[in-house]
């Protein structure tokens, strides 16, 4: 049967409808002209009856139903890469602060050495501002006049009462509050950064190599490693591999 003929039936199989039942026997009311056009359908035996020829499409399945069940397939993989990439703000900013800690116990070994070494720094700058001034940090004081001199050990005395203050908070949070110790991970972390953004505007001069930028990459260190354990847990990455294979 050719092309021509079998759209000449659906024609008139359209506009009587009286006869479109048997019509339908042989063609069904799903294929179109552009389809016959296109060579899409292939004669096939009927099993029912053996003298008549039904139709199948070998593209019977639309476009959207493809594009569904893709985006479908791939919806796992994207939704795990974004959980694995997004931080939740509730590790961050608890809505209860308690002492309730889902993170790394190696983060909070991390946090105690970071409080403990920030609090002897403090200390030292405190009781001590010349040496911390001129050893550790390299800042020339022999050439300044000695009210130079006092306002600058005082000016370390007092950002050093300021550093062992949040080192107290620090020690309240390990103890009381483990909570929130991601939050006063990342503070830290902007305290210090800010701070060297700070001195890269206005730097300060400085003589020779001195070891307090030695110490200062060291806590940098301590701290971005503590945020991110403590902010990671085994918990966390077994729930999203049950996601990922439900």
């Amino acid at each position: 049967m050719c092309l021509s003929c079998l759209n000449q039936i659906m024609l008139f199989s359209n506009n009587f409808p009286a006869i479109s039942g048997r019509c339908s026997k042989l063609i069904p009311h799903s294929i179109t002209t552009q389809t016959l056009l296109n060579g899409n359908l292939r004669p096939e035996r009927s099993t029912s009856s053996p003298g008549a020829y039904g139709w199948r499409s070998f593209n019977m399945k639309c476009s959207y139903r493809h594009k569904k069940r893709a985006n479908h397939a791939l919806e796992p993989t994207a939704a795990s890469g974004l959980r694995s990439l997004a931080v939740p703000s509730s590790l961050i900013l608890p809505r209860q602060v308690d002492n309730t800690y889902r993170g790394y116990k190696l983060a909070l070994w991390l946090f105690g050495l970071l409080v403990l070494m920030k609090a002897g720094i403090s200390l030292g700058t405190i009781f001590n501002g010349y040496t911390a001034a001129s050893s550790a940090d390299g800042i020339p004081l022999d050439t300044f006049t000695p009210a130079g001199v006092r306002t600058v050990v005082s000016l370390f005395a007092l950002w050093g009462l300021s550093q062992l203050m949040i080192c107290l908070l620090c020690v309240l949070v390990l103890v009381r509050y483990r909570a929130m110790v991601p939050f006063m991970f990342a503070l830290l972390l902007l305290e210090h950064l800010t701070r060297k953004l700070i001195l890269q505007i206005m730097p300060i001069d400085t003589t020779g190599a001195p070891p307090g930028y030695f110490i200062n990459l060291g806590l940098l260190g301590l701290m971005i490693v503590g945020l991110v354990l403590s902010l990671w847990s085994k918990g966390d990455q077994t729930h999203e591999r049950k996601a990922d294979e439900a």
